[in-house]
């Protein structure tokens, strides 16, 4: 006789028993095992269907928030195999800290509950946790995070003193399919004890431990984590009011073995203390770095750990362009798809690589204020638009050009010019993928102009665009140019250097 048929020769009754105590990661294989089992899971299935929709997504705001995860976590609940998303807005670092905090932005200070009800928990004190409480997130810290003797009785003692970081770290590990942490821009200055740097330090040292150990045994949410942002900035608090990060102290985060997205904000602006990072040892696939002041060292330590970079962007680092295109063009050229680079490269950068580009997708932006005639260190070129088919690579789909309009540095003169060669660069069959070639920053019509200055305009040549239905983020359906706020809703994608929006940002009470 078969399982099957054994277990339905139950009474249903038992049936939808057993169901209610089956795991939720097992559940939807049990309920289509048969007919029987699906109708005597139903209820089971419905209450995590709710579930799914509520617990998607947790924040800490409300000081209660994270032990109260990590209690229902440690006991294995349903919901929390619903958590996929935590946004971190605050670093608790003693009891006092325990309460609400207070945000800059003040367009919902006349509503008391926005963004969150006020919530004061100050009174509570080293009592809060029990002593079996205690002794198991001891164990925790040394067992699953692999923490040494000495860092766990300092990590034990810090939560007995009010600091929640280790918490939010047992509950990151403990979160069975987590797949993003985003740890939003906070003021780390504001208390006066022994805060730590940034609250990423039981993190980074628990990977620091994991990796190190000779047989490494990663806890299922810090196993199933695959995206990490730095510092994300919000319209709560201005973004610079925040702690600063070494890249060595973001190194260890590179060892997650499935982390695939790392968007890195604030890192640097103090003295670089050396790290290691192995070429080729992680599974990180898009970097991203923002208002970063790194070493050119640093910055290709990150680079060169992924086995396969897919996007990268920087936001004005201290180092060119060109740097930047030569080394992804040695260590990536055959994975890159999305390169955003500030400072923003020409077409000349592209020059010595031209074939190894083999899948990128996105150039944002591709400077070409510069037209004029150029000598190369490796060969004499005729700068100008006519050269874009020559040096970019064929697999594109969406290309950004550069010439600020509104300061005049792209000549008045070159317009017709350009629209021309996006013209062939649109009929050329080579460049079949091409869907979008943005020119707002390049033709004329600074913001508030309305009439298209026919002078520098070659209408043949935008039909010639438009045939080819290329777009190119200038002018509307009626003729007129885009304005400044049109266009921005254009760029959702990788080009806004945000590779993790904020998913718990709040709103007035009655949204």
């Amino acid at each position: 006789m078969s399982a099957r048929s054994l277990l339905t020769a139950l009474p249903e009754e038992l049936i939808v028993t057993i169901s209610a105590c089956i795991y939720v990661g097992d559940l939807l294989n049990f309920a289509l095992t048969c007919k029987t089992t699906h109708r005597c899971a139903k209820e089971h299935l419905a209450v995590n269907a709710t579930y799914a929709r509520e617990w998607i997504v947790r924040h800490d705001r409300l000081p209660l928030t994270a032990p109260d995860l990590l209690r229902l976590a440690t006991k294995h609940v349903d919901q929390i195999w619903h958590l996929r998303s935590l946004d971190f807005w605050t670093a608790r670092a003693r009891w006092d800290d325990w309460k609400t905090d207070e945000y800059d932005d003040p367009s919902g200070q006349d509503d008391p509950d926005w963004p969150d009800p006020a919530q004061d928990c100050t009174d509570l004190d080293t009592s809060y946790f029990t002593e079996a409480e205690m002794n198991i997130l001891k164990a925790l810290l040394r067992d699953q995070l692999r923490l040494r003797d000495e860092e766990a009785d300092l990590w034990t003692s810090r939560i007995l003193d009010g600091n929640d970081e280790p918490l939010k770290c047992l509950l990151m590990a403990n979160a069975p399919r987590l797949d993003r942490v985003n740890f939003i821009a906070i003021d780390m200055a504001r208390s006066d004890d022994e805060l730590a740097e940034h609250p990423l330090t039981v993190l980074t040292l628990a990977c620091s431990r994991i990796k190190a150990a000779p047989h490494p045994a990663w806890p299922l949410g810090l196993q199933n984590l695959r995206q990490v942002s730095i510092c994300t900035g919000s319209d709560l608090r201005h973004p610079h009011d925040a702690y600063y990060m070494q890249p060595r102290d973001v190194a260890p985060l590179f060892a997650l073995p499935n982390i695939r997205v790392l968007n890195l904000q604030l890192l640097g602006y103090m003295d670089e203390e050396a790290f290691d990072l192995e070429s080729c040892s992680s599974t990180v696939e898009d970097l991203a770095f923002t208002c970063c002041e790194i070493s050119m060292q640093a910055f290709e330590k990150f680079v060169r750990a992924a086995k396969r970079l897919r996007r990268l962007g920087n936001d004005d680092l201290a180092y060119s362009a060109r740097e930047v295109i030569d080394l992804v063009a040695e260590s990536h050229a055959g994975s890159i798809e999305e390169l955003v680079v500030r400072p923003r490269p020409t077409f000349h950068d592209f020059v010595r690589h031209q074939g190894k580009f083999t899948k990128l997708k996105l150039l944002d932006s591709l400077d070409i204020s510069d037209s004029g005639p150029r000598q190369d260190t490796t060969s004499n070129i005729a700068g100008g638009p006519t050269k874009f088919a020559t040096y970019l690579p064929r697999t594109l789909e969406k290309l950004q050009l550069y010439g600020n309009r509104v300061s005049g540095v792209m000549p008045s003169t070159l317009c017709a010019d350009l629209l021309r060669a996006v013209a062939e660069l649109a009929e050329d069959e080579r460049f079949a993928c091409l869907t979008k070639v943005c020119m707002y920053d390049t033709l004329p019509g600074p913001e508030g102009e309305h009439d298209l200055d026919l002078s520098d305009w070659d209408d043949a040549a935008y039909q010639r665009i438009c045939k080819r239905r290329i777009d190119i983020h200038h002018v509307r359906g009626s003729g007129n140019f885009m304005t400044y706020e049109e266009h921005a809703q254009l760029h959702h994608d990788f080009s806004t250097g945000t590779l993790l929006p904020i998913e718990s940002h709040p709103g007035p009470a009655s949204s």
